[in-house]
Parts: C-alpha cells; structure tokens; sequence
C-alpha cells in the first residue's frame, strides 16, 4: 500500500519539478531571442550603412575629383589672367611713357617755333621790301590766327623757303618809290639777293642803293653807283640786252633770271 503511494507522490513531485523548470526557462527563451533579434536588425543596419557609406563615399569622391579639376582650372584662369594682366599694364606704363614723352616733345617744339617766330619778326624789317611785303601777310596770321604746331611750322617753313628762293637769285621789281625829301617815283629795283640791292629811276635821275642793317631795310639815294651799271642790269635782267660782265656795284655775271 506505501509503495503505490511513495511512487506516486515521487512522480508527483517530479512532474512538478518539470513543470517548475519549463515555467523558468520560458522567460529566458523570449529574452535571447530578443537579442537575437536585436542583433539581426542591428546588423541589417550596418550592412545597410556600409552600403549607404560606399555610395556617398563614391559620390563625395566624385564630387571632390570634380572640385579639384575645377580648382586647377580656376589656378590656371587665374595665371593666365594675371599674365593677360601684367601684359596689359606693361603696355598701359609704355603708352604713358610714350604720351609723356610726346607731351615733352611737343612742349619743346612749341619753345621752338615760338623762337623761331621772334627771329623771324626781327628779320622781316631788315628784308626787301618785296619779300618784307609777302612775308607780312604769314606774319600776321601766325601771331593771330589759333593755329596749331603743325600748321605753325609749315608756315614757318613757308617763310624760310620763300627767304631761300628769294636769296638765291637776281631779282627785278618795278614799284612806286618815295624819296628822302617825299618825291614819288617810279623806280626799278634790283635785289642780289637778301642783303643788298639798287634803284634807278624811270627817267635815270634818280638812283641809289639798298642795304640790310640792323635797323632795317634802308636806301641811300646817289650812292657812290655809277647809273648806267644799274640801268644795264635792269635790262638785261628784262631781256633787252644779252647777259654780259657788269661793272661795279656788281663785280659777278647778271643774268635774266628774276
């Protein structure tokens, strides 16, 4: 009777032992599979960020190498700039050493015809009169007239070139005259050159001779001249004599050339 009795209480007991075993191994069961779980997930993140990570980094390596080529561009732009650029200012500090240059250049020619007009004012009064009289006119739009340096100096030139012709001939002039005294004639002047000259009458009354001095132009009337040298001159210088030898005042040949 005890036996059945120990043996079912035995079983008893270890069934409940069973039973209190599976109750306390339930929770710990749940719990790993929770981290299995969480590790699964955590894992699948981190696969999905080095995933993520590769493509930014590709992109990001992409997006530098761009960065760089357009730097070594810019660099490159730039150089090329500050080359264009120093070109530039090189040319820029040579256009104004030419300009000052010129400026300095057209002061000094300014000086000079300047100059070269206030000779030419002294000299006119000493020239003959003819060539007085056609310079006379330049003359007064040279000291009137707002021209520039280039118009001036060939005006200038002008007045030297008809001084030059002027001087290198024997020249005839046939003009009214006043004497000293006021008497009105008409006279044939004879010029050799700038420097001196001779007069005679119409009638051969009246005769004389020319000189430059410092005071100007000036006519001595009966020079120590024989007349009949000067009327000789003047008409060969006409054409109605052959050219010939003439006696003092002249000591060279004459000939037609006016």
């Amino acid at each position: 009777m005890n036996l059945p009795f120990l043996l079912r209480r035995s079983l008893l007991c270890s069934s409940l032992l069973v039973m209190s075993g599976l109750i306390q191994a339930e929770p710990a069961t749940t719990a790993a599979e929770q981290l299995v779980s969480q590790w699964v997930g955590l894992e699948q993140q981190r696969n999905q960020m080095q995933t993520d990570w590769a493509l930014t980094e590709a992109a990001l390596r992409q997006q530098v190498s761009l960065l760089e080529a357009e730097q070594k561009e810019l660099k490159q732009a730039l150089a090329a700039n500050k080359g264009e650029r120093s070109e530039v200012d090189e040319a820029r500090a040579q256009l104004l050493l030419e300009q000052e240059q010129m400026e300095t250049d057209q002061q000094a020619l300014e000086g000079q015809l300047e100059r070269a007009y206030q000779q030419v004012q002294r000299v006119a009064p000493q020239l003959p009169p003819p060539l007085a009289a056609k310079w006379r006119e330049s003359l007064a739009k040279l000291g009137a007239e707002a021209l520039d340096s280039s118009e001036r100096l060939q005006a200038l030139l002008a007045l030297v070139a008809d001084f030059d012709r002027f001087n290198a001939r024997v020249a005839l002039n046939t003009t009214a005259m006043t004497l000293t005294d006021g008497r009105e004639i008409l006279a044939d002047q004879v010029y050799l050159g700038v420097a001196q000259g001779w007069y005679i009458s119409a009638d051969d009354q009246y005769f004389g001779r020319g000189t430059a001095t410092a005071s100007g132009w000036q006519w001595q009337e009966q020079a120590d001249i024989d007349p009949a040298d000067v009327r000789a001159i003047v008409a060969m210088l006409k054409g109605e004599r052959e050219p010939a030898m003439v006696p003092a005042p002249l000591a060279s040949a004459v000939g037609g050339d006016q």
